[in-house]
């Protein structure tokens, strides 16, 4: 996941669950951002399996029960691209009434083809977010449909062609596109019109790699981690053995970026978060040189390797086991995975992590587990990663507001402070 900089306050917000919210609108912009990275999650054929948890915070959104649990399938998910979908005649398809329209079908009904049409008129937003919401959400679920959007598999550093110049979608460039589109596909073939959806989502996310505004930036990076974790990862087997933490002699804690955290310095011995959990909290927390660091690339692979070397790290600099293991999204499951294969781990403390089976797993092999994270994260959502780990003893919760950067909220100084984290983790 992404480790896209700092909070600020803007970001914060409180949900409308009011129907009259889907319209659209200035105040209603971060709910219907979040809401369309929800149905990212909740059109997954999977999607009971990543809910727990998430009940409360869906209905706060204004998810109806029925919708929450009716959604997902995947004979329900086919059936939503069939002829209805899209239909023949020319309208505007991201009006307020269509949005309205959508987004009262699919909560009565728990309509299927009502959330794709939903997330169609988000992407069809004037607001540059709203209409990246759309994009990402769909690009996940044609995925499942038919498998993964090219571009999404290359290096956003290393693009196909030349770097688009940098556009402000809140001008009438992208309601153009988006109307010339429908006009141009209406009275296609349903399956002619997901081909031709697929490369709309493509141009859309494409450019938005490039956007200056960090939720954005957020979104378009869960989209290709996301499809790198389905679709590249080797998924070979791990051996899990459990090494007690001796008492006593727990001299080191550190802390593990992410993907793209390498890009970031919130977890160099400069950065800020750094400097917090070292000044306030971990006066042992490592500072010194040779500190841990992984690629952040985006497979499974890569986030087995990169355990495999904090397994190796740990035994040069904490030989003894470490105290307290400070880890950030994936690096969730990088520090994870090596307090089961070896790096001796007192204290797990994830920031933002999804709840996969190798974090669950991790409950077995340390002291201490806290789980720090906002009620629904905006990447994970459309990650289609799980939001909430499996009850343990050894679990601490700490569960924040709502917030657009939320994913990255959890390693900000000013986060800490103001949800008193220290105290409600017991750090």
């Amino acid at each position: 996941m992404s480790e896209q900089g700092g909070v600020e306050s803007e970001y914060g917000f409180e949900p409308d669950s009011g129907i009259p919210s889907s319209a659209g609108g200035l105040q209603s912009e971060p709910t219907n951002v979040t809401r369309g990275a929800a149905l990212a999650t909740l059109l997954r054929p999977d999607a009971q399996r990543l809910l727990q948890g998430l009940t409360g915070p869906l209905e706060e959104l204004g998810f109806s029960g029925d919708a929450i649990a009716g959604l997902a399938g995947e004979t329900r998910l086919v059936e939503a691209f069939g002829s209805a979908w899209y239909g023949p005649d020319f309208i505007d398809r991201s009006s307020p009434e269509e949005r309205l329209r959508t987004w009262t079908a699919l909560n009565q009904n728990a309509d299927p083809t009502a959330a794709i049409q939903f997330l169609f008129a988000l992407l069809g937003s004037n607001s540059e977010r709203e209409s990246v919401a759309g994009a990402a959400a769909l690009a996940r679920v044609v995925t499942y449909r038919d498998g993964p959007i090219a571009w999404l598999a290359t290096d956003v550093t290393t693009p196909a062609w030349p770097d688009p110049p940098r556009v402000d979608l809140n001008t009438e460039w992208w309601t153009e596109a988006f109307e010339d589109f429908v006009e141009r596909t209406g009275r296609q073939t349903a399956d002619d019109q997901v081909v031709a959806l697929r490369g709309l989502i493509g141009v859309r996310l494409r450019v938005a790699a490039y956007s200056n505004d960090p939720v954005v930036l957020s979104m378009v990076e869960a989209v290709r981690q996301a499809q790198a974790d389905d679709f590249g990862g080797d998924g070979r087997a791990l051996t899990s053995s459990l090494y007690p933490t001796p008492p006593g002699a727990l001299v080191v804690s550190t802390m593990v970026h992410g993907t793209f955290g390498w890009k970031g310095n919130w977890w160099r011995p400069k950065g800020a978060f750094h400097h917090y959990v070292g000044t306030h909290l971990r006066n042992n927390l490592y500072n010194r040189g040779a500190r841990f660091s992984w690629s952040g690339a985006y497979s499974q692979s890569q986030r087995i390797q990169a355990a495999e070397d904090l397994v190796d790290w740990a035994g040069d600099v904490a030989p003894n086991g470490m105290q307290s293991v400070f880890a950030h999204s994936y690096g969730g499951e990088v520090a994870a995975i090596a307090a089961t294969t070896g790096a001796r781990t007192h204290e797990l403390i994830l920031l933002s992590a999804p709840g996969t089976q190798y974090v669950n797993d991790a409950a077995t092999s340390v002291g201490r587990i806290v789980d720090i994270r906002m009620k629904g994260d905006l990447v994970l959502f459309i990650a289609g990663t799980p939001q909430r780990l499996a009850p343990a003893k050894n679990l601490t919760e700490v569960t924040l507001g709502w917030n657009l950067l939320g994913h990255s909220a959890t390693h900000d100084p000013a986060t800490w402070v103001a949800e008193h984290i220290p105290g409600r983790a017991g750090l």
